[in-house]
């Protein structure tokens, strides 16, 4: 029953049609060639816009990125300065104001470093804040300073992590060595909240956000305010998705794309 309605009702046009005087298809026939050929027009010129768009807007990401990764190289190199400065300083282990060598440093590079450390080679740790060292203590320290002991004999990355002292950090670290024999670990904790407002000067915009991770794919910073990367429902501070982490790690040095 239901079929034979169908059928009936698909027939009405065909009646209609039917009844139309040639003049009136032919009318319907030019209208319905115009109609597409302006369609497609206009399909074409918003592809070739959304192109244009697209190029302009990889082309501003591409220059947001190389300046941001001109001041990560800064960053980075006056850390490394601070640490081979700190290191190179003779008798420094043998010195009774290491504390507050360091101290001093700190405050002088406050916007790049949060805590130095110098960990000697018979345990004994040295702090810029030695107060608050002495009180809450940090448990990264002496793992650090094995890794430095196994023989690295530039600066090394670890992290991210948190302390106490310095909340969430990475650590740049340095060994050093007299006469062959390992002495110690210079140690800067980063002031990531520094890094983080640095950055977001650079990189934040409409539809613009960013993530810094380390060579593992862990989030050392990332825009928390913004609304492109894809969070993690109920967390505080906001977490990006593991999902979407791993699509970064996996994504291949350079500019790219990701789905």
């Amino acid at each position: 029953m239901l079929k034979d309605k169908i059928k009936k009702w698909m027939k009405i046009p065909m009646y209609i049609y039917k009844g139309w005087k040639i003049s009136t298809k032919l009318f319907m026939l030019f209208s319905v060639m115009a109609v597409s050929i302006f369609i497609a027009l206009q399909w074409q010129n918003y592809l070739i816009s959304r192109d244009a768009v697209e190029e302009r807007a990889a082309e501003s990401a591409r220059m947001a990125t190389f300046q941001a990764n001109q001041y990560l190289d800064s960053y980075y190199d006056n850390i490394k300065t601070i640490l081979l400065m700190i290191s190179s300083q003779k008798n420094l282990l043998e010195s009774p104001d290491v504390n507050e060598t360091l101290k001093r440093d700190a405050q002088y590079s406050a916007q790049l470093v949060k805590t130095l450390y110098v960990a000697t080679a018979d345990g004994h740790v040295y702090c810029s804040n030695e107060l608050v060292y002495g009180i809450l203590g940090n448990d990264q320290i002496q793992r650090i300073a094995e890794i430095a002991r196994r023989g690295y004999s530039g600066i090394t990355l670890e992290g991210p992590y948190y302390t106490p002292i310095s909340s969430h950090t990475v650590a740049f670290f340095i060994p050093i060595f007299q006469g062959g024999s390992y002495r110690g670990t210079v140690i800067a904790e980063a002031s990531i909240d520094s890094l983080y407002q640095n950055l977001m000067l650079w990189l934040p915009g409409p539809g613009r956000s960013f993530v810094l991770t380390n060579s593992d794919g862990a989030d050392v910073c990332y825009d928390q305010s913004g609304s492109v990367l894809p969070y993690q429902a109920a967390t505080v501070p906001a977490q990006i998705q593991p999902a979407f982490r791993e699509l970064l790690r996996k994504n291949p040095t350079g500019t790219g794309s990701i789905q």
